[in-house]
C-alpha cells in the first residue's frame, strides 16, 4: 500500500495539510522552556542549602542531619507532587 493510496482514502483532506507546520516549533518551545523552569526550581533548593542566611534563619547552620532532612522533605513532596498530579 502506497501513501498515495492511504491519501486517496481520506478525500476531505488535502495534501497540504499533510506537511509539518510552525506550530510544532512552539509546542516545543513551550515544553523546553518548561523543563528548564522545573530543572532550575530543583537547583535553587541546592543552593538555599549553601546561602548562610537561610540556614541562619532556619536555625540549622552547621547542622548537617537538619540540612539532610530539609533537602529529604522537600525532594519527597516534590516527588509527591510530581506523582499525584490534580
Amino acid at each position: 500500500m502506497s501513501i498515495d493510496a492511504d491519501i486517496e482514502i481520506l478525500p476531505n483532506v488535502s495534501t497540504g495539510a499533510l506537511r509539518p507546520t510552525r506550530y510544532r516549533w512552539v509546542i516545543s518551545a513551550v515544553l523546553l522552556i518548561t523543563v528548564a523552569i522545573a530543572y532550575m526550581d530543583r537547583l535553587n533548593v541546592a543552593v538555599l542549602i549553601a546561602d548562610p542566611q537561610f540556614l541562619a534563619a532556619l536555625h540549622i547552620n552547621g547542622d548537617p542531619v537538619k540540612m539532610g532532612m530539609l533537602m529529604s522533605v522537600f525532594l519527597v513532596a516534590y516527588g509527591f507532587s510530581s506523582k499525584f498530579r490534580v
